[in-house]
């Protein structure tokens, strides 16, 4: 049986937390395909190794303690690099780290006890610009030891934009997959009550998710004359654009049509979900630079079976899917027109159908489980894992 060992700078404890939920959705997906895993992290004030088997962390040794929150990455990849010096695995899978000397000493010995090496970066290209002065540093000092891990490291998967090559190393475009509890999610499917289209945008409210493109384009729509078609926005979440938006609505007297709920959660939320006609996924993508990217939000909205609008070339989405419309990764203003003859269309077919169809391509091409299978192909023998 094979060994695999995730690792990088992740509380296992918190469960709930996106970042947790995505490795062990990971760690259940190289358990699928014959591997024992082990994972390392934080568990409170401690560096955690813990062996995951079905669904769950089954145990937890104490490599180190963490003495303050503030520097807590060196005693991680320094109890990494101590751990290893007497233990061997498989494969190792590093969520990446801003590589410094400390990092990169543990990235030396993971490459003597592991036969092969992956680092995942999962926003690429990485967030400089955007970075405090700290991290800023910390990147200086990346800038110059990333080109050493051609020697250290197998390949790289990465979401974003396409390259061959990241730090000299091989790199492998993956979407993000979807994480275990999503699944349990319940397939809601949409509604056109009162003959209303109902759009749903559900996010933290930050400038890539670019609702007041949306915004501008209600204002627009509404300020061409009369309409037969109602349109209204449910707008579900709290961020630094939220007053923006509200802006927006105010000074376009658009009020009446535009509904700022805060954060939802559990049934609250889905019960926002049964409303919608259609979802909105981001529409700013390329404020950051992205042409390429994989929104959880379109995943969730596959798995709710709620056909949806998006605006950036979706990694390992097949653009004809025909229960999703693509709109430009630009500055413009939305045409809710085309956004209303999206969704009559969506309103003439057989919404049991939809829903099935919508989660089922979601499962089939985004489980984690179908991801790794797929980009470990050139670095595992895959039959091995049968």
């Amino acid at each position: 049986m094979k060994k695999v060992l995730i690792m990088g700078e992740i509380d296992l404890s918190l469960e709930s937390d996106g970042v947790t939920q995505k490795t062990m959705s990971q760690a259940a997906a190289f358990e699928a395909m014959g591997a024992a895993v082990d994972c390392i992290g934080y568990e409170g004030a401690e560096i955690a190794l813990r062996s995951f088997s079905q669904g769950k962390y089954k145990t937890n040794d104490c490599l180190g303690t963490v003495y303050n929150q503030k520097l807590k990455r060196f005693p991680l990849w320094i109890a990494i690099r101590k751990y290893l010096i007497n233990h061997k695995y498989d494969v190792a899978y590093i969520r990446y780290p801003i590589i410094d000397f400390v990092v990169f000493h543990a990235l030396k010995q993971i490459r003597k006890s592991c036969d092969k090496v992956i680092i995942e970066i999962p926003s690429y290209p990485l967030e400089i610009e955007k970075a405090n002065l700290k991290r800023k540093a910390l990147y200086c000092i990346d800038s110059i030891l990333h080109k050493k891990c051609v020697y250290l490291v197998d390949e790289i998967f990465y979401v974003g934009n396409k390259s061959l090559k990241i730090f000299g190393c091989d790199a492998i475009q993956i979407p993000n997959g979807i994480p275990e509890k999503i699944k349990e999610l319940e397939s809601t499917g949409y509604s056109f009550g009162n003959g209303i289209i109902n759009l749903i945008c559900v996010s933290n409210m930050h400038p890539f998710h670019g609702y007041d493109r949306l915004l501008k384009g209600l204002a627009k729509y509404y300020s061409d004359g009369e309409k037969k078609q109602i349109v209204t926005v449910t707008m579900v979440g709290n961020g630094s654009c939220r007053a923006d938006y509200e802006k927006i609505v105010t000074d376009n007297n658009i009020t009446k049509y535009v509904r700022f709920t805060g954060t939802l959660k559990g049934e609250k939320l889905t019960e926002e979900y049964r409303k919608a006609s259609l979802g909105i996924s981001s529409l700013g993508m390329y404020r950051e630079r992205f042409e390429e990217a994989s929104s959880l939000k379109t995943k969730e909205y596959l798995v709710r079976g709620l056909p949806f609008v998006y605006a950036v070339n979706e990694i390992g989405f097949d653009e004809s899917f025909p229960y999703a419309l693509k709109l430009e990764n630009n500055s413009s203003p939305v045409s809710i027109d085309e956004i209303v003859a999206f969704a009559n269309r969506i309103k003439q077919l057989e919404p049991h159908k939809v829903v099935s169809e919508m989660r089922d391509y979601a499962i089939l091409h985004y489980s984690w489980e179908s991801i790794m299978r797929s980009a470990c192909a050139s670095i595992l023998d895959s039959t091995e894992y049968e």
